[in-house]
C-alpha cells in the first residue's frame, strides 16, 4: 500500500540521511579514540533507535 507517489523515494532519502548521521557521529567518536564498535553503540544510543529516529522524523515531515 502507498501512502502517496514518491513515498518509497522518501523513506529512502530519509534512510540514507540518517545512516550519515550516525556514520559521522562514529567517525567523530574513533577520532577521539573510541573503537569502532565502543562508537557505534554509543552513536546508536545517542541518536537512538535508527527505526524509530525514521519513525520520529516522517511523523514531523508528514505534519502527524
Amino acid at each position: 500500500m502507498k501512502i502517496w507517489p514518491g513515498w518509497e523515494r522518501k523513506k529512502d532519502d530519509l534512510r540514507e540521511e540518517l545512516e550519515s548521521h550516525l556514520r559521522i557521529a562514529v567517525e567523530e567518536r574513533m577520532a577521539r579514540g573510541e573503537s569502532y564498535e565502543e562508537a557505534k553503540a554509543a552513536a546508536t544510543r545517542e541518536m537512538g533507535k535508527a527505526r524509530s529516529a525514521r519513525c520520529r522524523m516522517c511523523a514531523m515531515r508528514c505534519g502527524n
